[in-house]
């Protein structure tokens, strides 16, 4: 029964949007009473909770595991490219592009959707985190953490305009395979050596500041 609800709540914020989620409404797409809804879920804060764990869990990590079986995808690299291009493909899905660019906006002054979104992130972060770790185990434990980051925001910024229902444009035609091949290199590359063309970040230089005091006219 709770994977039914979740697989409805799921498809409620895929049709109407997050503003529609509501548990009266995920009752009625449930086909159940919402008394026998709070059985299971007794809040909507808890239910988005676990409309963000299932989705991770079932859209994600156990595809994962599936697709590496069904490619044969035995070295780390070729792991690495079958997540990859699972998460890319993700763009399209309509839930995906729904449902994260409404969070993002409602996490600034919505607590419960702030906690839903901090408990994603920091789940799918750490599992591209363990095969940075893998493909480049040379890298200190804050850059793998870091470029980890770096890959799931590449990815999820993406959604904005290759997301599902945007509009086909000319000038973005070959961007899908240029992401990949950025992220790979992203990954790969050594600790020690910066991508051509860019310039190493050095902390800021301080400065002394005078302070300028305006007079008022009175």
């Amino acid at each position: 029964m709770e994977v039914k609800i979740l697989e409805a709540a799921r498809q409620l914020i895929a049709d109407e949007g997050y503003h529609n989620f509501s548990m009266r409404g995920i009752a009625q797409k449930s086909g159940i009473h919402l008394k026998s809804l709070q059985y299971y879920f007794r809040t909507k804060q808890e239910m988005l909770t676990s409309v963000v764990n299932y989705t991770i869990e079932k859209y994600y990590f156990e595809i994962y595991d599936k697709m590496f079986a069904e490619k044969r995808a035995i070295t780390s690299r070729e792991r690495f490219a079958v997540m990859l291009d699972h998460l890319l493909a993700d763009l399209s899905d309509p839930f995906t592009a729904r449902l994260f660019p409404e969070l993002w906006a409602l996490a600034s002054h919505d607590d419960d959707v702030a906690a839903a979104l901090d408990l994603f992130y920091v789940r799918h972060i750490a599992s591209i985190e363990k095969m940075v770790v893998v493909l480049n185990p040379k890298l200190p434990a804050d850059a793998a953490l870091h470029r980890a980051s770096l890959v799931a925001m590449m990815i999820e910024g993406l959604v904005l305009i290759l997301g599902h229902g945007k509009k086909k444009r000319a000038e973005y035609a070959g961007l899908l395979t240029a992401a990949k091949e950025t992220i790979l290199r992203l990954v790969m590359l050594p600790m020690q050596n910066a991508p051509d063309g860019f310039v190493k970040l050095t902390p800021p230089i301080k400065s002394k500041t005078t302070r300028v005091t305006r007079s008022r006219k009175q």
